[in-house]
């Protein structure tokens, strides 16, 4: 089984590229959306609460834009750091069940979709890494159709690794600054060398 994880910047495209992945027969685990289904847990919602109080709480539940203000709209990265440690190692944990159901049914390619795949260390449960190359002024139009400022995609990136050292670690590069046509060559002349 071979896992390939999936990097770049924000709104870089990395959906797209995925996509083309999946399409070709690919395993999908999406750390993201484990991330977003432990918010709605009772155990995140009480270490959250502890933190941020009942402000970032809508109905009972977490309202992760209430959340994502709380962590992202103050200075430093130290309430970064107080979610990451609430939700980082259950996250860890529940992606390697999924590589294990999947190396169980036989998958035989895998990709781990998770926005801080080398902060978080998940990045060395990949055998290939594929860096998302998008210039900051195409990111910036596409983080305004989420209606995110072109300062707020700067400051959340300004806490991630920096995009170079992400594209350092990546064993692929793909250009996604054209149509959606652009990518099918890349990843299948990639598959190919890799034998995925």
């Amino acid at each position: 089984m071979k896992v390939i994880g999936i990097i770049g910047g924000i709104a870089s495209g990395k959906s797209r590229v995925a996509a083309e992945i999946l399409r070709r027969g690919a395993r999908l685990i999406d750390a993201d959306r484990i991330g977003h289904d432990l918010l709605e847990t009772e155990p995140v919602k009480q270490a959250v609460r502890a933190r941020w109080g009942n402000g970032v709480f809508r109905d009972g539940q977490i309202a992760r834009p209430l959340l994502a203000r709380a962590v992202f709209d103050v200075p430093g990265s130290e309430e970064l750091d107080a979610l990451n440690r609430i939700l980082h190692p259950e996250i860890t944990a529940r992606v390697g069940e999924e590589l294990a159901a999947c190396r169980s049914r036989g998958d035989r390619l895998v990709l781990l979709d998770a926005p801080l795949l080398c902060e978080t260390g998940l990045d060395r449960l990949c055998d290939e890494i594929i860096f998302v190359d998008t210039d900051l002024s195409l990111r910036q139009e596409r983080a305004a159709e989420r209606a995110w400022s072109a300062d707020e995609l700067l400051r959340r990136e300004a806490r991630q690794i920096p995009l170079e050292e992400k594209r350092a670690r990546a064993d692929l590069v793909i250009d996604n600054n054209g149509p959606v046509e652009m990518i099918a060559p890349q990843i299948d002349s990639f598959l190919r060398r890799h034998n995925a």
